[in-house]
Parts: C-alpha cells; structure tokens; sequence
C-alpha cells in the first residue's frame, strides 16, 4: 500500500518488514526504482490474550505499548487493538518528541472459504525539530551536545489515518481472489530552523563569529491516498519446483496540497545569546502546490521456487498517469 511521505513510522502494530532489493517496478509501481519496503501489520487471531509493555529511560524517556484481542467462540471472528504512547526529551536542549497511536483491527471469516480483514490506523505525533550545530568553516562551532540553535517556538505535528480492507476468498485448491482497498488521509504542520550561516566581524585572520543568521520554513501539508487492488494468484507445483504466478490490476489516487511559507526569522548573537529579526537575509517567496495524481496499472509477477536457497522472480507491469496540479496550471 503506498505510504505518505511521512517523517516517522511507529512500530508497534508491525509484525513482520519485508526488504525487497532492486528494481521492483512490477510489483509497485515506477518509484520502485531501488527495491521497496512492505511492513505486515500483526491481523486479528482466535486467541484471546493481552501484553502491556513500559520502558524508560535516559532524557525522561517513556515508551508504553499494549497488544490485546479475541475471537469468538466458532472462529467466525476476531479483533485486536495495538497502542502506542511515547514521550521524550533529547540530549539537545529545548527538543522533545511524543506519540500517540491506536489500531483496532477485525476479521470475519465470511465462509469456509473467505475472510475479510478491516484496520483501522490512527497516529498523532507532536516533535521538536532538532536544528543541528551549525558548521565554522569545515568544524563545528560548539562541541556542546546540548546546545541548541533553534528556535524556541519550532515544532512538527502529525496525523495519519488509515483505514484499510482486505477480502480473500479461495476459488480452487490454487487459485485464490485478493482484494485491497485502502485510505489514508494525513496532514502535517511544522515550522522549523534552517541555518543560513555566520556573519563575520572583523578582517583577515582577527575576523570572529558573532551573528548567526536563520530561515524559519513554515509547512501545511495534506496528503490523501485512495486506492483499490485486485489479484488472482494461481499456485502450482511444476516440474522446476513450487509456482506462484499473481495477475492484477491497480487503481491508485494520491493528492497532495501543501503551502510553504520561509519568513525572515531571527538573527541569534553568538556573543550574547540575544535574538533579533533578521537584517541580513532576503525575503524567499512562498512556495504552493495542489496536485493530483490517478495511477491505473496492469501487472504479472511469476515467483519459481528451485529449491531452498534459490529463487526466480520474473514480472511487468503497465501503468497509465494522470497527473495536474491546478495551482501552476
């Protein structure tokens, strides 16, 4: 499923990380150009059991988790809920993180031969942006690790929602039906510090640091993913070893409406500590967008097993594009 550009993934409702290296195109699509991650969220089971989890630590640090869930007593049924809460300060001054998230998920076993599974994903974080150490020339200009350049008003607050539906149903002993529908809709608000560099005083070798000059970006972005996908996978066992040939279609939507703002920050003095608007840095103009992309897509992945430690992976895909954005025309 494709995944916002989202600056934090909490693991706490993942079961298992896939990793696939190279070029991966027919499976998901042209940004697939390097391999591709696929995180399988833990589903629903018969079992009912629960496991809370707490962890501290260093910088007030504080992690809980909880696992919990059911089934009813035919099997026809299950859910299971995963939560999140952390909560953090940093060895940087002035720089704190917190999370919080929840994904209750169900299963119905439809019949003997098909079961759909529903999640439903929420997650908010709230995280100071961390500015870094600015750089003098090839060195840092502090070896403090607490020192912070930043302003004291920076932040960075996400949401994400995510809801997701997954039918299957067993056609024969080798051919099964999938279908995945899916939604996310996230939005992300963050105003940040960006060095832009010292200003020196003095000439030659007498010249010092003393002004260190700042961009402050702001960001107001909301992206919406909608898609459906449909596949038949057909098994065999066949001469070469066990088959597995996956024939689809794809339709994806991704919208992305964001503005960014970079106003004059302030100026920090070096010397004093001291901050004032800026009086060295050119205004930058804004920077707006309002896009719209439709994916239609055709593919066909064979996967041949020859034995244990060898594998084949043949595929293609066919995609169609659509894309406008309405604020440059």
């Amino acid at each position: 499923v494709p995944e916002p550009e989202a600056s934090f993934y909490p693991m706490h409702n993942i079961r298992e990380v896939q990793v696939l290296k190279g070029p991966v195109n027919f499976a998901h699509g042209v940004n697939a150009m390097a391999g591709s991650v696929n995180m399988l969220r833990k589903n629903p089971i018969a079992d009912s059991f629960a496991e809370f989890r707490l962890g501290v630590g260093s910088h007030d640090s504080v992690r809980a988790t909880f696992d919990a869930g059911t089934g009813t007593e035919d099997n026809r049924g299950a859910a299971r809920v995963n939560g999140l809460f952390s909560d953090a300060e940093s060895h940087r001054d002035n720089v704190e993180s917190r999370f919080v998230a929840v994904n209750p998920s169900f299963l119905w076993t439809l019949d003997e031969n098909a079961n759909l599974v529903v999640h439903l994903d929420y997650q908010d974080s709230e995280v100071t942006p961390d500015a870094g150490t600015p750089l003098l020339g090839p060195t840092r200009f502090t070896n403090s690790r607490s020192a912070s350049f930043g302003e004291s008003s920076d932040y960075s607050e996400q949401e994400i929602l995510r809801i997701m539906a997954a039918y299957e149903r067993s056609l024969s002993d080798s051919v099964t039906l999938r279908n995945k529908a899916y939604y996310t809709d996230f939005t992300w608000e963050s105003r940040g510090t960006v060095f832009a560099g010292f200003v020196l005083y003095g000439l030659g070798a007498e010249a010092t640091p003393d002004i260190l000059s700042r961009f402050r970006p702001d960001l107001n972005d909301e992206q919406e993913i909608f898609g459906d996908e449909l596949e038949l996978a057909i098994n065999a066992d066949t001469a070469l070893g066990e088959n597995e040939l996956v024939l689809g279609g794809e339709f994806t939507r991704l919208t992305d409406s964001f503005l960014i703002r970079t106003p004059a920050g302030t100026d920090l003095s070096v010397s004093s500590g001291a901050a004032f608007p800026t009086a060295v840095l050119p205004s930058v103009p804004d920077n707006a967008g309002d896009a719209q992309t439709d994916i239609y897509a055709l593919y066909a992945a064979d996967h041949l097993e020859l034995s244990e430690a060898l594998s084949v992976t043949t595929g293609g895909r066919v995609e169609w594009m659509d894309f406008e954005d309405t604020s440059r025309g």
